[in-house]
C-alpha cells in the first residue's frame, strides 16, 4: 500500500492518544521528523485540536 499511496501518512496511537508509530510521510503535515512524533499527542504536537479528532 505504501508504494501505491506514498505521501498518505500512517500512524498509531495509544490510549492516551500518544503516537505509538509515525510514517516518514508523517513530517509533512506535523513538521516533525518520526521520531519526534512518537510518544506526542497532537496537542503537544500543536496541531488544531478542533480539527484533529481520533
Amino acid at each position: 500500500m505504501r508504494r501505491k499511496i506514498p505521501h498518505a501518512v500512517i500512524a498509531r496511537f495509544d490510549r492516551q492518544n500518544r503516537h505509538l508509530y509515525a510514517n516518514p510521510a508523517a513530517r509533512l503535515p506535523y513538521g516533525w521528523l518520526p521520531e519526534e512524533i512518537i510518544g506526542k499527542t497532537h496537542s503537544e504536537l500543536g496541531m488544531d485540536t478542533a480539527k484533529v479528532r481520533l
